[in-house]
């Protein structure tokens, strides 16, 4: 803590006597308490506070204790007037806690019900996403004018520093809340493979001696997507950016383990029965430690800065001395994500990318990226194909012109297999030629060629329709 903060013990807190006479009502009425406590749901003090508060102002009044620290969901139920909730952590949960003061509150109604005809308290844990907000709010639309423009700004500054570059392609998503018994576990990835591959055998090599890591497993805060692994994605991931140091002299194993307990051994949850159906199982261990522990070893030990002093003054319990640690130069946390990913993950090649993909799975590939810029285009080609097609089919069966043998005009198209239509149409022009004389002439009729319609015109003075 900054040297302008004091931190008290929770047992002198309750006694003083401001607090006392808030409790007393001194200072004004009040019909329920709500406690804000950085502590587990289901920690001891909790109930030290809920104690001293019942001593003054009666079993019967509501407390309701916000709780956290622990960074999970979590709710129990303290006394039939008093509960306490924690709601996750970074933003990823909006917790909504509610409580009615008779027991006929029609939204804490729905909730639990801690003794006849007295509160109901009522909580939810609400996903922290746009599309829950948008449901929440029942409107389909969140974005305002000023959040598009800090959007807008978040992006220009996230890519004026070079956030979006990418360091290489994980092979999988790790998860920062797994154990580290499970292959996804982003502890394990960080605890056995990062440090020991970065630190113990590069960065530190020229270090004799086997060497293990110890540290608080608070440092790592978000899962590690698969896929392309950018520079903001490992600020998220380790955003402390901590210090690694180096303690001075050879730690014992069998003092390590004295010190830190048996390594990266996961404690049974000690506030809940795992029959209870709103039990929650531990899942890393109150110190993880990188590098294997040999009682009978001795190890150069390292820790960040976050944790040296802790681990200096467990160290010094066991041994009877403090060990004098050095800080690493250039070197830290966010380093040794930024040099394994880069040297273990690295981006195939689009050709491999290529060779490795089947065909079917190509074709696929190809429809869903752009899919309605590619159907319109294909709708336009299909147009212009039909358009240009019928402008050369008619081109090409244009009827031809000339004169016969008697001197008169016709048309032809060279069709050899017109229907019996054009025939009979043909046929019957014929005949009204021979049988219609005009102006005295001698009948005249259209032979050798069939005309493309039944009109042909007299050649002589060019003014008669025959």
């Amino acid at each position: 803590n900054c040297p302008l903060t004091t931190v008290q013990d929770v047992q002198t807190v309750i006694d003083q006597p401001w607090f006392q006479q808030v409790l007393s009502g001194s200072d004004g009425d009040f019909d329920a308490i709500v406690v804000l406590a950085h502590m587990d749901a289901y920690h001891d003090l909790v109930t030290v506070i809920l104690d001293k508060i019942r001593e003054i102002c009666g079993p019967e009044m509501i407390v309701q204790f916000i709780t956290g620290h622990t960074h999970q969901r979590k709710y129990n139920v303290l006394d039939d007037y008093s509960t306490s909730f924690e709601a996750g952590r970074y933003l990823d949960t909006v917790g909504f806690v509610s409580f009615s003061l008779n027991g006929t509150d029609s939204v804490a109604a729905a909730g639990l019900g801690v003794g006849d005809g007295g509160p109901r308290f009522h909580h939810e844990y609400i996903d922290a996403n746009v599309d829950t907000f948008k449901d929440m709010l029942g409107v389909d639309y969140t974005e305002t004018a000023k959040g598009k423009q800090l959007s807008e700004l978040i992006y220009k500054t996230q890519k004026g520093l070079g956030l979006f570059r990418v360091l290489g392609c994980a092979p999988e998503t790790y998860f920062v809340s797994h154990g580290m018994e499970k292959t996804d576990s982003l502890w394990s990835l960080y605890a056995n493979k990062v440090i020991p591959d970065q630190l113990f055998w590069k960065k530190e090599s020229n270090v004799d001696g086997k060497k293990v890591m110890v540290q608080k497993p608070g440092s790592l805060r978000y899962d590690l997507y698969g896929g392309n692994v950018t520079v903001d994605d490992i600020i998220s991931v380790c955003p402390f950016n901590d210090t690694i140091y180096r303690l001075e002299g050879m730690i014992s194993g069998s003092d390590l383990t004295s010190a830190f307990g048996e390594p990266n051994f996961v404690e049974p949850n000690l506030f809940m029965d795992e029959q209870d159906p709103k039990f929650w199982r531990k899942e890393h261990p109150e110190w993880v430690i990188s590098g294997n522990v040999d009682p009978n070893e001795e190890y150069v030990v390292y820790t960040l800065r976050f944790d040296i002093e802790t681990v200096q003054k467990k160290l010094e319990t066991v041994t009877g001395a403090k060990p004098d640690a050095t800080v690493l130069e250039d070197m830290t946390t966010f380093d040794l994500w930024n040099d394994y990913i880069q040297d273990e993950w690295i981006c195939p090649k689009p050709e491999e990318i290529e060779e490795n993909t089947s065909s079917w799975q190509k074709f696929v590939d190809f429809f869903e990226q752009f899919t309605v810029v590619k159907a319109i285009s294909f709708v336009l080609t299909f147009i212009v194909l039909v358009f240009f097609g019928w402008m050369f089919l008619c081109r090409n069966n244009r009827p031809k012109q000339g004169s016969n043998e008697e001197g008169q005009f016709y048309h032809d198209c060279d069709d050899d297999s017109e229907d019996e239509d054009i025939d009979s149409m043909d046929s019957s022009f014929s005949s009204d030629a021979q049988s219609t004389p005009r102006g005295g002439d001698s009948p005249r009729s259209v032979t050798n060629k069939k005309p493309y319609h039944p009109v042909a015109w007299d050649s002589d003075d060019g003014s008669g329709i025959v």
